[in-house]
């Protein structure tokens, strides 16, 4: 009998073979008892990271339609796909929403129904808006990236794109209180892109990431228009020692600016405008407007 097999007849053989009961006994004190992290020491309802990830899913097919929607779309029925497609995903978005809330504050199940709503609702008005700022990211893309053939491609496969695009929708999210949420689609564009950007910070129009592996942008961070980054590039707090006083713990980066790859600004300081700074420094102090920082 091979190893496999051995395995497999182990498998096959149930709780009594395995002493499955023993551990899901321990399993369940360690829940309840012993190791409990449960919210309020109970079992809470918790958004999904899988319902949330088809969501952004068919939120980016409703924004660009007939880029991500299905092939069979046509002029006279996008809007149709595009009012029935942004009515279920809203709708479970809702769902995921009231759920988190829970994490947040004290709600009761009403309040948490009533605030998930307002929180969706303004939400989606948000829409045009942020789909007018991805159309803004979607032109830098393309400018800065030569080898693209065009927008279908920008679109389609560019990650620096694809994590902005997160960011968007979760920056949204974030602002309306919907936080736990938020992080998550930080989350989910970390995982598929590489960069790591909190849904807290501030990014105007023309955002530009040459290459996402390893970028970081930290909660409090704010980006000007048509700044372009490039990969490893990070906007990090000088310390992780909470400062009630200080609102900021970020870099300010101005419009305009390029930074290199695997350059860092670290703390509350700032980046003038149509500055460049070079790949592989550390930022620790404020660059004047129109600076040209190498080693």
């Amino acid at each position: 009998m091979t190893r496999k097999s051995q395995l497999l007849k182990v498998v096959k053989g149930g709780s009594a073979t395995l002493d499955l009961d023993g551990v899901v006994e321990q399993l369940r004190n360690s829940r309840e008892v012993t190791h409990n992290i449960r919210h309020q020491g109970r079992a809470q309802e918790v958004p999904s990271r899988r319902i949330i990830a088809e969501i952004i899913e068919k939120i980016g097919e409703a924004l660009f339609p007939s880029h991500l929607g299905p092939p069979s779309i046509v002029d006279e029925n996008t809007d149709i796909f595009v009012r029935n497609t942004l009515d279920t995903a809203l709708l479970r978005l809702s769902d995921q929403v009231r759920r988190s809330l829970v994490f947040g504050r004290d709600f009761s199940p009403a309040d948490a129904d009533s605030r998930a709503t307002a929180i969706v609702r303004g939400f989606a008005t948000a829409l045009p808006p942020i789909r007018a700022l991805l159309v803004g990211d979607l032109r830098a893309a393309r400018r800065d990236d030569p080898s693209a053939s065009g927008f279908a491609e920008i679109l389609l496969c560019n990650r620096g794109v694809s994590a902005i695009f997160h960011h968007r929708l979760a920056h949204a999210l974030h602002l309306r209180g919907a936080r736990l949420v938020a992080r998550i689609i930080s989350d989910l564009a970390h995982v598929s892109t590489g960069a790591e950007i909190h849904p807290g910070a501030s990014i105007a129009e023309g955002f530009s990431i040459a290459h996402t592996a390893g970028v970081i942008v930290g909660e409090t961070t704010v980006i000007g228009r048509n700044v372009r980054i490039s990969e490893g590039v990070t906007f990090v707090a000088a310390s992780t020692t909470p400062q009630p006083l200080q609102d900021r713990r970020h870099p300010v980066i101005e419009d305009n600016v390029i930074i290199h790859a695997n350059a860092s600004v670290i703390g509350c300081v700032s980046i003038g405008y149509e500055s460049i700074v070079g790949p592989g420094l550390n930022i620790t102090t404020s660059v004047a407007p129109r600076s040209r920082v190498v080693q």
